[in-house]
């Protein structure tokens, strides 16, 4: 009897007891995981619908004006216009007043060729946009075409980088269809499109332009516009050209910083894109077609930044394309201009505004070139 109690004492003591049943214990402990649960789905809605408000401000104020969606769009064409678009709706008032007779082509770098130093040889339309690949050439080319206009003379202007294969089309002309479309292209839309803008969207560069509009619209009447455009496409840098007249402004400052980018650009860039050849060749051959007279040139830097671009390729590349639009000339019969650098037209180191960008006077200089004062190849 005592080997039974002693047996039965142990077994007792073992066994382990929770005082609840096995179904109590188990409802016990569903409520904590609920609640777990509860929380993640809490926190996964919350950072969709901080993504989803961040979207639909960003395409409420559409800082760069490339969705064409934002609410203040005369306000964010004084501080970050979407060019291609600006320049379309000049060139179909400038239209309206006569043919177009010429169409210059090109980069930022273009903007301040004069048309009506062209005068001599019709109506010309400067139709230079920022940042502009050989793919804008074809998509304004083709959309000016469109419209019925038949210039007789096309004059391009070319960025050596412009021929970049790590650049690819410029997301201001994926952003404006009537141009896009006439590249024929098939990629903009989609997955592919989404993942775009997405990336864009929802940048730090892009925040900060969503502040800046902010801040501007709170000091809008202190801040003059710096820029402008006349009706036939050529930029006036108004303030830009105040400061210069009164020995304000610090072109030292503005080559440096064009040092310090083109530098990262042409440590980088290895060749000439055929990509972007094959896009370029496809501008010629369609003016061509229309017995258009071809200009192509070499934009210019100044000194200072080629100098100190000497130990990147920029010196290869350069090379590459004075030899490529040289074989250009003997396919096509286009007309070359190398500007690159301003001895090659009577340039000076002085009338500029940074390190790529001239002002009317160098640009004016440059024109004399183009119009067929100087011999081409």
């Amino acid at each position: 009897m005592g080997e039974l109690t002693r047996d039965s004492t142990a077994a007792e003591i073992v066994k382990p007891s929770s005082g609840l049943s096995d179904d109590r214990a188990a409802a016990c402990g569903r409520p904590a995981r609920q609640r777990r649960l509860c929380f993640s789905g809490l926190f996964f809605l919350a950072c969709i619908s901080l993504l989803l408000l961040h979207l639909a401000i960003a395409l409420l104020v559409d800082p760069r004006n490339y969705y064409g969606t934002g609410i203040c769009k005369g306000l964010i064409r004084e501080i970050s216009d979407n060019t291609r678009r600006e320049k379309m709706a000049l060139f179909t008032d400038y239209r309206k007043d006569g043919n177009i007779d010429g169409l210059l082509l090109g980069s930022s770098r273009v903007m301040k060729l004069d048309p009506k130093s062209f005068a001599a040889d019709g109506r010309y339309f400067n139709f230079g946009v920022s940042g502009a690949l050989p793919a804008d050439a074809l998509a304004i080319y083709r959309w000016v075409r469109a419209q019925g206009a038949h210039p007789s003379v096309v004059i391009i202007g070319l960025d050596v980088h412009a021929f970049d294969p790590n650049y690819e089309k410029p997301e201001e002309l994926r952003k404006v269809s009537a141009l896009y479309r006439e590249l024929g292209d098939t990629d903009g839309g989609g997955l592919a499109e989404f993942a775009r803008m997405a990336r864009i969207i929802y940048s730090t560069t892009f925040v900060k332009e969503l502040l800046r509009v902010a801040w501007y619209a709170t000091q809008r009447h202190q801040i003059p516009k710096s820029y402008a455009y006349h009706p036939d496409g050529l930029l006036v840098n108004a303030r830009d050209d105040r400061l210069r007249a009164a020995g304000q402004w610090n072109l030292d400052k503005g080559i440096q910083r064009y040092c310090t980018s083109y530098s990262m650009v042409y440590q980088r860039m290895p060749a000439l894109s055929p990509k972007h050849k094959a896009i370029f060749e496809t501008v010629i051959r369609e003016a061509r077609a229309d017995h258009a007279d071809v200009r192509l040139w070499i934009t210019p830097l100044h000194p200072t930044v080629s100098a100190y671009l000497s130990n990147t390729h920029y010196p290869r590349l350069l090379g590459e394309m004075q030899a490529y639009l040289a074989a250009l000339h003997g396919e096509y019969g286009v007309t070359v201009y190398d500007c690159h650098d301003p001895s090659l037209y009577g340039g000076t180191t002085t009338d500029w505004y940074d390190g790529v960008h001239v002002t009317k006077p160098e640009a004016e200089r440059i024109g004399t070139v183009l119009r067929g004062n100087r011999d081409g190849f």
